[in-house]
């Protein structure tokens, strides 16, 4: 993995695409969905969550797919596979947060579809996205 630190992230922003399963258009289908399902993917989701934002590895979570598509943050564009995911964000999070805690307010799911809310707590020690370290207490949302 790169431990190169970017002043601007090298992805590029883009558009937000449906499912290539089409299966979640708009969203799923409440009276389509099992709650088996939903139970199974919000513990695979915290489990990524975890393991990507606190976890020490300079790797991502097992779950994700080599040709995954990652919609970040302005400031981070878009990862088009798990390897630009893991050299551009995975690496600045590390990199620039050091005591990372993890603060879920909301993890939801319906069917295979999860949605989450919460903070990253840490002390910013390195540089982030050009920005100095403060190594000040902060959370991201």
């Amino acid at each position: 993995m790169s431990l190169t630190l970017y002043t601007q992230s090298p992805l590029r922003e883009g558009f937000v695409r449906p499912p290539n399963s089409m299966d979640g258009i708009p969203a799923p289908i409440s009276r389509l969905s099992r709650m088996e399902d939903a139970a199974i993917a919000k513990n695979i989701v915290r489990q990524v969550i975890e393991h990507d934002l606190i976890g020490e590895e300079l790797n991502s979570s097992s779950y994700w797919t080599e040709d995954m598509t990652w919609y970040g943050p302005v400031g981070f564009g878009m990862a088009t596979n798990k390897k630009e995911y893991e050299d551009v964000f995975i690496t600045a999070i590390r990199n620039a947060f050091t005591e990372r805690e993890l603060e879920i307010d909301i993890l939801t799911c319906e069917g295979t579809y999860c949605g989450a809310n919460g903070w990253l707590h840490g002390i910013n020690s390195g540089d982030f996205l050009g920005e100095k370290a403060s190594n000040k207490a902060v959370k991201l949302r």
